[in-house]
């Protein structure tokens, strides 16, 4: 994936950022989602953050000491390409990238794989910003429009991080060379 004409990175913390956000995907559509990366931070450790450190002895006095530690974090990355934004005064062919650290993570994530994104906005109540996308059902039939889109919130944090790229077809494939 190139991503060398269009590089945009944005914070999102407040509401003016929301609506700043909100206000640029005003003509958002045809997106789908094309990876997703969740990451814990938690991990094992010998000691918990708020003890001293101990030396131990031997590696196997090590490993017995070790208690898994929930940190209760998680880390999101959410990689979204689409058509029509804005086009014919913007490249067509958008990148977004969403950053989350700490995020709380809603169920709904993973159904939004193999579905096609109407809609990208952002939402912020007193403690979080949230990340929302609306699809259709398999079964929207065909007429698909906001009217009859599924909004969802994905997940949410105190703050997150929004890159914007162009991204382009491989080398050597096209729509045109893979129908022949």
């Amino acid at each position: 994936m190139s991503c060398n004409v269009l590089h945009e990175e944005m914070k999102i913390e407040t509401q003016q950022d929301v609506d700043a956000v909100n206000g640029k995907y005003n003509h958002f559509h045809d997106g789908f989602i094309k990876r997703i990366v969740v990451t814990s931070d938690n991990e094992f450790l010998t000691d918990m953050p708020w003890e001293t450190q101990r030396q131990f002895a031997s590696n196997e006095e090590d490993l017995r000491a070790a208690v898994l530690c929930h940190l209760n974090t998680t880390n999101v990355e959410l990689d979204i390409h689409h058509y029509n934004y804005d086009w014919p005064n913007q490249p067509r062919r958008r990148a977004i990238i969403i950053r989350a650290s700490s995020a709380k993570i809603f169920d709904q994530l993973l159904s939004f794989i193999g579905r096609d994104i109407f809609a990208l906005s952002f939402a912020k109540d007193s403690a979080c910003v949230s990340c929302v996308l609306t699809h259709h059902a398999a079964d929207a039939g065909p007429v698909r429009s906001m009217e009859n889109g599924i909004t969802t919130v994905l997940f949410s944090a105190v703050k997150m991080e929004l890159e914007e790229t162009e991204w382009s077809e491989p080398e050597g494939l096209s729509y045109d060379s893979q129908a022949r």
